[in-house]
């Protein structure tokens, strides 16, 4: 089960929340010229972990003296699951040694179950707040009000590739506003002269009855959650999915998922699915859209 494209975390931060991890010593041996440096390092079991795996050399100025042309050129590893191995074979300028390594290896029996659940809370989150967080690309059509404020279905807006009315292309910063960051972060596309509504007029006082989709609007909105370096994701709600899937995975291993009240003595069960979320939901309303 792949985590959905609107998935909040990610699987290596559910994992580090949950420290299934652990730090596992390793055995090497190495075989050094000058031309090359090929180490393999040997674990006793085959959770590991390859993006968290480190590796880290320095010039061996026992056997070389260490010049500013003695540099890493290029670096492969390969992993053998099941052999239970990992070598690594750099190509380099200077005759090379290992200084210090280690690796995390992850409980992977768990991954299916943190997949789930952190597909549902996404899911869950994406519902209640009626809008999506991950940064996508939307190709939408709009009624035109009249009005100076055309607010989009999904924000923030990260850029708006088009704008169209009745198939008439709008320049940016000419026939709409897109220097107002306080505008792009609600999802608003601002235009001075208002954008012009169409539709048939009927009844006795002329009731506009059936506006046309006369708007058309390409754009990307949302958060971006990789690489780490370029999240933007609010930081509370981010922890507000973490503690949910916390949650959710301790109470699934005691079997308690949904337990509301227990009473001692003759033991009264009272179950409610929805108290897992309840507690979260000061952080969530906050960024809730407001359907009109």
């Amino acid at each position: 089960m792949p985590l959905i494209a609107q998935a909040l975390v990610t699987m290596e931060s559910v994992r580090s929340y949950l420290s299934l991890y652990t730090l596992t010593a390793v055995t090497s041996t190495e075989t050094l010229t000058a031309d090359t440096a090929a180490t393999t390092f040997s674990f006793t079991h085959t959770d590991l972990a390859p993006n968290l795996f480190g590796t880290f050399y320095q010039l061996a100025t026992a056997t070389a003296v260490a010049t500013a042309a003695d540099t890493l050129l290029t670096a492969n590893m390969t992993i053998a699951y099941d052999l239970g191995t990992t070598t690594f074979t750099a190509t380099i300028t200077g005759v090379v040694t290992i200084s210090s390594y280690s690796y995390f290896a992850w409980d992977y029996s768990k991954d299916k179950q943190i997949e789930r659940l952190i597909n549902s809370m996404s899911s869950w989150v994406s519902k209640y707040t009626n809008r999506k967080f991950i940064k996508d690309t939307y190709s939408e059509f709009y009624k035109g009000s009249g009005r100076q404020r055309l607010v989009l279905n999904q924000y923030p807006v990260n850029t708006i590739t088009s704008v169209k009315v009745d198939s008439a292309s709008y320049t940016a910063g000419t026939d709409y506003v897109t220097s107002d960051s306080t505008y792009l972060e609600q999802g608003i596309v601002f235009r001075n002269t208002g954008w012009t509504w169409y539709g048939y007029l009927t009844g006795l006082v002329g009731e506009l009855t059936a506006p046309v989709d006369n708007i058309g609007v390409v754009y990307s909105a949302g958060y971006t959650l990789e690489p780490e370096s370029a999240k933007t994701l609010p930081w509370d709600i981010e922890n507000a999915i973490l503690s949910m899937i916390a949650d959710a995975y301790g109470e699934q291993q005691d079997g308690t998922v949904g337990l509301k009240q227990l009473t001692q003595g003759k033991l009264t069960y009272v179950w409610d699915n929805d108290q897992l979320v309840k507690q979260y939901s000061g952080i969530l309303d906050s960024y809730k859209k407001v359907i009109f």
